[in-house]
């Protein structure tokens, strides 16, 4: 009888085995499928008229919702976030206390946004999703204020359908900006 014990044994560690299980391995979605996605050290080059540099963030998103990246050169220490919904960008400078809100399309008459609308936001922000889910990244280009603005967004592991919390910034604390100061324009 042990015999057999053994034999059924080393089959149900073979079949294991051969169908990729191990032990504190977690399948997850694929890009396409998962709701959420968290990647860091994420190489993100941006690109507007002469200006180009790429930047290692950190970026987490939930589908149809909210990209948040954010550069966070020493452990932890956000310096620069940069929020996108499908209604505005949210730029903030946390080492001088300084923010910018650039709608994605036009403000009411009245509005209290004193940047100007990117060309085709809703546009800029599904091939911004895009490029976040996609392990291979992306290409995102949009028009802001008359100059082309190109942003790439790299390849690397991602980890997709983990919870996570965006920590919420307190604005109030915070001086509000033209988008050409913020950037230094």
């Amino acid at each position: 009888m042990k015999r057999y014990t053994w034999i059924v044994l080393i089959v149900v560690v073979g079949l294991l085995a051969g169908c990729g299980v191990r032990k504190g391995e977690r399948r997850t979605q694929s890009g396409d499928q998962a709701r959420t996605v968290l990647a860091r050290q994420l190489p993100v080059t941006i690109q507007m008229d002469s200006l180009s540099y790429t930047v290692y963030c950190t970026a987490q998103a939930v589908r149809d919702s909210i990209v948040v990246l954010s550069l966070q050169p020493m452990a932890g220490l956000e310096v620069v976030r940069v929020e996108v919904t499908k209604n505005a960008v949210l730029g903030v400078d946390r080492t001088h206390k300084r923010y910018c809100i650039v709608p994605m399309t036009q403000p009411k008459k009245g509005g209290k946004w004193h940047s100007l609308p990117l060309r085709d936001g809703a546009e800029l922000y599904r091939q911004l999703q895009r490029a976040v889910f996609s392990e291979s990244g992306g290409a995102v280009s949009t028009e802001y204020d008359g100059h082309d603005l190109l942003i790439q967004v790299g390849s690397g592991k991602r980890v997709y359908d983990q919870p996570f919390t965006v920590r919420s910034l307190k604005l109030e604390e915070y001086e509000e900006v033209t988008a050409h100061s913020l950037l230094g324009m």
